[in-house]
């Protein structure tokens, strides 16, 4: 339920819409006469009765109460910072952390002016809260993504720990004889899935998995930094080592030598490339996967969130017919990305 600002606000909605004429007059009556009795308020009837949509009335409501108003799909969700809340959290107030700048947490929320849910985020992460306003079905997404794929890649890690004892789940050379439809359900196999969308999701650009003495580390780089992810029993390695090289067409047989292979995957309806390199060390092989995120090659300058100025200075510096421009930034900072979004103008 939003807050009192904002259902006085919606109130003034209707005429509004039919002055800017996003509706009609008989659209607005008949909205009224769907919100009677719905407890809904006259924007969500107006979506539902498809005379509008949750992004223009996030937009009216944005502007009118100087609220910035966003699209949670054009943003990558800090994976630190979400998971600075518990699940249960996000859904009971209707939020999501997006990123920190300076000490300042940006905060999707349903209702910006929850006093209550700023008041709680402020003390668990004891940071000066920034809220944007973003519709219910975006955060509800947005959540369903990020905690729904974490708590999968955890039963993927129990189902393992369970399988140990199976010989399928443990054997390399089984899953060269197999197609994916015969395989699918295999522990390895979704494991592997698994790591890949979380990785993703959390806007990973860099996927590391490395054997040591008695387990598999799993490590993303996110923002630069390599973070521990997770652990698997050493005795799974062939096993994911073999379906990685599986997926990405390299020489299974060949544990020796360093290979290169690609992974074309298609994740939460985006075109994921990875850059699959392995190479021998110690205990087996270590993998190191590249996350392109097809997306990435489609944004533009105005997309990077730099200041207007600086865009402006930019775009002047790249126009020019002669010079050099360097982009420089450690793994995982956006360089490919600035790169793309220059062309893209």
């Amino acid at each position: 339920m939003e807050s009192k600002v904002i259902s006085v606000f919606l109130e003034k909605l209707g005429e509004d819409l039919v002055e800017r004429g996003v509706i009609t007059t008989s659209q607005l009556e008949q909205a009224r006469q769907e919100r009677e009795g719905s407890g809904e308020n006259l924007g969500e009837v107006l979506v539902r009765l498809g005379f509008s949509n949750q992004q223009k009335i996030n937009k009216y409501i944005g502007d009118g109460l100087d609220i910035p108003s966003i699209e949670l799909a054009h943003y990558d969700i800090d994976s630190a910072i979400a998971e600075m809340i518990e699940e249960d959290t996000a859904r009971k107030y209707r939020i999501i952390p997006m990123f920190e700048i300076e000490d300042v947490i940006t905060i999707a929320m349903v209702d910006p002016f929850d006093i209550f849910a700023i008041e709680k985020m402020q003390g668990i992460t004891g940071k000066i809260i920034e809220p944007v306003l973003a519709s219910e079905s975006d955060v509800l997404n947005a959540i369903d993504s990020f905690w729904g794929e974490k708590n999968r890649l955890d039963e993927f890690m129990d189902e393992l720990a369970i399988d140990t004892g199976s010989d399928g789940s443990n054997d390399p050379a089984d899953e060269t004889g197999n197609s994916d439809a015969e395989v699918d359900d295999r522990p390895i196999i979704k494991l592997v899935d698994s790591i890949f969308s979380d990785a993703v999701l959390k806007g990973a650009s860099d996927i590391h998995i490395e054997p040591e003495s008695d387990l598999v580390r799993i490590r993303y780089r996110i923002d630069g930094v390599l973070q521990d992810i997770s652990k698997v029993d050493y005795g799974h390695h062939a096993a994911i080592s073999t379906r990685i090289k599986y997926m990405a067409k390299m020489d299974i047989g060949q544990r020796r030598v360093p290979q290169d292979g690609k992974i074309h995957q298609s994740i939460e309806k985006r075109k994921i490339d990875f850059r699959v390199s392995t190479y021998p060390v110690v205990y087996g092989e270590k993998i190191v996967l590249r996350i392109l995120d097809l997306k990435s090659v489609r944004v533009k300058l105005d997309d990077l969130g730099f200041d207007g100025e600086v865009i402006d200075d930019y775009r002047e510096i790249a126009g020019l017919s002669n010079g050099v421009v360097l982009v420089t930034g450690p793994t995982g900072s956006g360089k490919t990305t600035t790169l793309y979004a220059t062309l893209n103008g």
